[in-house]
């Protein structure tokens, strides 16, 4: 089937554990001499303290030692987060003696393992003054501390008053005191140590990594702190955040209140040698000094000008830093993910191949003047009048589309949703970053798009709008584009954008079978059910990819693309003709559910076309609409359409709850324009056998058994909602005591109107005859032959009761 642009406008628009996890390693200490020191601020040190947070993920390689994650103070007074002897401890403590009450100090601790990750949070909760000087353990409860979200245990605390004793992530800068405790108390769900300390001279370096650091002038509830705990927030200067760390740099309210930054110091360099005799990354001779880089040291990594060869990357390439030199260039095949966590610096030439990704973790612009080359290939276009939809990667003044798309002939559009009545227009030269648009190819085969200028980076904001479609009146139609050089997930995506999108993805994917039945349909529908067709994407966007999402009428305007999206390789996905060839993934990383157990795929086909709708009976599904499981379903004028209902919402992917031994009933709707027989028939199903799969036409009174054979109807052009109904029915729905037997113990066969029974059993009583709704149509004495009142063409149930009040059940069809 091929579709002009005006059918493009038909659209245009487990639970399980949780383990704290943050979205990547953030910065690497090395426990020698690796740190970042903050100046002093009237906003964190030099003031005092009464309420505030502390909070961030740390990963230590051996925690044996004494190491340092975050300290502040010194002897008078300080703020504690370390490990030791295998456990995570942290405190704080006030003593100086121009100071009342006293406090020596609270300190708590909970055992931890090497090489894992810990949410840790300390909460100073506005305290009163205490009743006792010194302070006593039960003064009050106003500190607090939190581990991977949890609220651990709260014990007595006051305020901390203001010092010069800087404010260190990774080390002791001062003369710390540390609690010095024979015996640790049980408390809550930790221990902790109260009154004992002792003063240590500085160092302690840690060894690991760090993640998400921050300071809130702000008593953090328990749900902020557990629900944001994986989220990258950097917006220092709003909401009570004093600091917060990205990559290896802390930004920081000043004592201005304007936004500073400290960097780490003493990282260590590894630089390619100029006289490297071949392009891999991992071979040693290659560098300065013999030794590759260490990726899990998230080491920096210089290339330097005049070399005999420069990197040619094969696979995931992890860096800390990264500095290219005038004339230098580094290539990333396809395949390969250029990962960089810190900062960017190219000057050079830094090319992406088709399929390869550039992968950036720090949310700041790339830093240099060199040029980024990153390269898509188009569709394989087997006409010359379809479309794809793009996006751009690279900064909009050298996004040009005659430059980047030669062949297009100006087939070149953008969905305009901004307008009363969204439209498509092709008004626009440079591609908007975070934009999709539609391009015509105008050639057969494989074209390379070519972008040349400075990669994205870091948050970008894209505006949706909820109009109106004149052509199919539905609304909230927008067209937005991935604008990374690495490909974006879609889960986090929505998550992060929830409140101004639905939770479904639309990928185009314009077909034109020529043998056999087309898809009518040129949308993709994704999102944590499935994809509709089952198995036809995934929820990773690729480079360069535009796709359709649909605004929330009651969101705010715009969608936040964010490096916390980004994802290392899975960019090979790029919708085109007949791109099948993506494997069927969902919500894996959030539920305990398989991404297949209990999907079920339905087609409807004819006049050479056929569509397909997706039902998935998971634990996540409801009755209700969830635009995170529920796809809305697009009418897109198609030959057929097929979908299935929620209250009036048709829905072409719909989760409902598992199957749990009871029958369930699903409303289907469909639309045809052309006279025709059409075939309603399972595309794929991952259900248990235990159940049937009947589709009933209320308007024949027939039920079929899906799994044994499809149903054939003829219809003239129409929309029909209350003619199909798929039932789920549980295999004992009509058992009252069902014993197991063989499978041959007792066989049906139906000849005609003619029941015949054939068994070895002597202790059946009677017979009994149901249609699918369970409705009884017959009961009589047992026969081995019964002569049956005239039955339609659909699924019966046969029901043998024993002498001794045992209940056997058997499925017949009536063709």
């Amino acid at each position: 089937m091929k579709k002009s642009l005006y059918l493009l406008k038909i659209l245009l628009l487990f639970t399980c554990i949780a383990v704290a996890q943050p979205p990547n390693d953030g910065y690497y200490l090395d426990g020698v001499d690796d740190f970042i020191e903050l100046n002093d601020t009237d906003n964190i040190n030099t003031t005092i303290v009464r309420n505030r947070t502390i909070e961030g993920y740390f990963k230590v390689d051996d925690a044996t030692g004494r190491q340092v994650i975050y300290e502040e103070g010194g002897n008078s007074r300080g703020i504690l987060i370390y490990v030791e002897n295998d456990y995570v401890v942290v405190g704080a403590f006030n003593r100086a003696s121009d100071y009342t009450p006293r406090w020596d100090g609270t300190y708590f601790r909970e055992p931890i393992s090497d090489n894992t990750w810990y949410h840790v949070a300390l909460v100073f909760d506005n305290a009163s003054t205490p009743v006792n000087n010194p302070i006593a353990a039960s003064d009050n409860t106003s500190l607090k501390w939190y581990l991977d979200g949890t609220l651990m245990d709260s014990r007595a605390g006051f305020e901390v008053r203001g010092h010069s004793g800087d404010i260190n992530l990774g080390r002791s800068d001062s003369n710390m005191r540390f609690p010095n405790c024979s015996t640790w108390t049980s408390g809550g769900s930790s221990e902790y140590c109260f009154n004992n300390i002792t003063q240590i001279s500085s160092g302690n370096y840690f060894a690991g990594n760090v993640w998400g650091f921050r300071i809130w002038n702000d008593v953090r509830t328990a749900t902020e702190i557990d629900t944001n705990k994986d989220v990258l927030i950097t917006s220092v200067g709003t909401d009570d955040l004093v600091a917060a760390l990205d990559g290896d740099t802390i930004s920081y309210l000043d004592d201005s209140d304007a936004v500073t930054t400290d960097t780490a110091s003493n990282k260590t360099v590894i630089t390619w040698s100029t006289s490297a005799s071949t392009t891999s990354w991992t071979t040693g001779s290659n560098w300065v000094g013999g030794v590759a880089p260490d990726a899990t040291k998230l080491e920096s990594v210089v290339i330097p000008s005049s070399a005999s060869n420069y990197p040619v990357l094969t696979a995931h390439t992890v860096v800390g830093e990264l500095t290219v030199s005038s004339s230098a260039n580094i290539t990333v095949n396809a395949g390969a993910t250029l990962d960089v966590y810190y900062d960017i610096t190219n000057n050079g030439t830094i090319t992406v191949e088709n399929d390869g990704a550039l992968l950036t973790r720090k949310s700041i612009p790339v830093k240099g003047t060199g040029n980024y080359v990153i390269k898509r290939d188009s569709p394989n276009y087997t006409n010359r009048y379809f479309y794809s939809f793009w996006s751009t990667p690279i900064d909009e003044t050298n996004s040009v589309i005659a430059t980047i798309f030669p062949n297009v002939g100006g087939y070149n559009y953008y969905w305009d949703a901004s307008a009363t009545n969204a439209f498509w227009n092709n008004n626009q030269a440079n591609m908007e970053v975070g934009r999709g648009y539609a391009f015509r190819a105008n050639h057969f085969n494989v074209e390379t798009a070519t972008y040349d200028g400075t990669v994205n980076n870091g948050d970008i904001t894209e505006p949706v709008f909820y109009t109106n479609d004149p052509n199919t009146g539905e609304s909230g139609y927008n067209i937005i584009g991935n604008p990374y050089p690495s490909a974006i997930d879609w889960q986090r995506f929505h998550a992060d954008n929830s409140d101004e999108i639905e939770g479904t993805v639309y990928y185009w994917r314009q077909t034109d079978a020529p043998v056999g039945d087309n898809l009518a349909s040129d949308y993709i529908e994704y999102n944590n059910t499935g994809s509709n067709p089952l198995g036809a994407a995934d929820g990773n966007i690729g480079v360069a990819q535009g796709f359709a999402v649909q605004a929330k009428s009651t969101g705010s305007s715009s969608v936040t693309f964010k490096n916390s999206h980004r994802l290392v390789a899975n960019n090979t996905q790029f919708f085109r003709a007949n791109n099948t060839d993506v494997a069927f993934t969902t919500e894996s990383n959030t539920t305990n559910n398989s991404t297949t157990d209990g999907r079920l795929s339905l087609r409807m086909a004819g006049n050479g076309l056929y569509v397909t709708q997706l039902l998935g009976f998971i634990p996540q599904g409801t009755v209700n609409f969830d635009d995170k499981y529920d796809g809305t379903f697009i009418n897109e004028g198609a030959g057929i359409e097929f979908y299935s209902y929620t209250g009036t919402d048709k829905l072409s992917i719909q989760a409902l709850p598992a199957l749990n031994n009871v029958d369930v009933e699903v409303p289907l709707g469909y639309q045809v324009l052309s006279s025709g027989t059409y075939t309603v028939s399972i595309d794929a199903e991952y259900l248990s056998q235990d159940f049937d799969i009947i589709l009933e036409d209320r308007y024949q009174g027939t039920f079929t058994d899906l799994r044994q054979t499809a149903y054939t109807f003829t219809t003239s052009p129409t929309e029909e909602n209350d003619r199909f109904f798929l039932n789920i029915q549980y295999r004992n729905t009509l058992s009252i005591d069902e014993v197991e037997i063989a499978a041959d113990e007792v066989q049906v066969l139906l000849s005609g109107d003619d029941l015949q029974t054939i068994t070895k059993r002597t202790d059946i009583e009677t017979i009994a005859l149901y249609d699918i709704s369970g409705k009884q149509l017959l009961l009589r004495e047992y026969a081995s032959n019964i002569l049956m009142p005239q039955l339609a063409k659909g699924v019966y149930i046969v029901q043998y009761t024993t002498e001794n009040g045992a209940v056997l059940t058997r499925k017949i069809l009536k063709s």
